[in-house]
């Protein structure tokens, strides 16, 4: 499995040593719960299923990572950004084409290029702002629910 780096679980390990003596019920060795997921076939922690699906919605596997269609109205709401606030005469192409970048992995104007090819649909898109996310609430919660922690 995965660990921290020593001077990392230190650091953690007196936080939640400070935070217990002040009453709070802490995570420090809780994982979250595993459950069946039926596109698995298999049993799953349930975080890890939420951060790395790849679930198919719509005949396409879905990502939480890289490009995905949660991004989708990215350039929709930079379009109504320069349209409400900069009643600026530009498309969305003009500023992809005009965007700069912030080291080697922050690219934003990739990521457009990349959503404007069409690789998601408004069916996966619906999915990850809806069902989806009452699920991965609900995931998120398991663990606090299941061992009665406040953090």
């Amino acid at each position: 499995g995965l660990s921290l780096q020593p001077a990392l679980k230190r650091k953690l390990d007196s936080v939640v040593e400070v935070l217990r003596a002040a009453g709070f019920a802490m995570a420090a060795t809780a994982e979250w719960p595993s459950r069946h997921f039926a596109y698995l076939g298999r049993e799953e922690n349930v975080g890890v299923e939420s951060l790395f699906s790849g679930e198919k919605i719509n005949g396409r596997p879905i990502s939480n990572f890289e490009a995905s269609p949660a991004f989708i109205s990215f350039s929709g709401q930079m379009a109504q950004f320069v349209t409400s606030y900069l009643d600026a005469p530009v498309s969305i192409k003009e500023i992809v084409d005009d965007m700069g970048e912030a080291g080697r992995a922050h690219c934003p104007a990739g990521l457009h290029r990349y959503l404007m090819k069409g690789e998601f649909d408004e069916t996966q898109f619906r999915y990850l702002i809806g069902p989806r996310v009452a699920k991965d609430v609900e995931a998120y919660n398991s663990v606090f629910d299941e061992h009665s922690l406040d953090l």
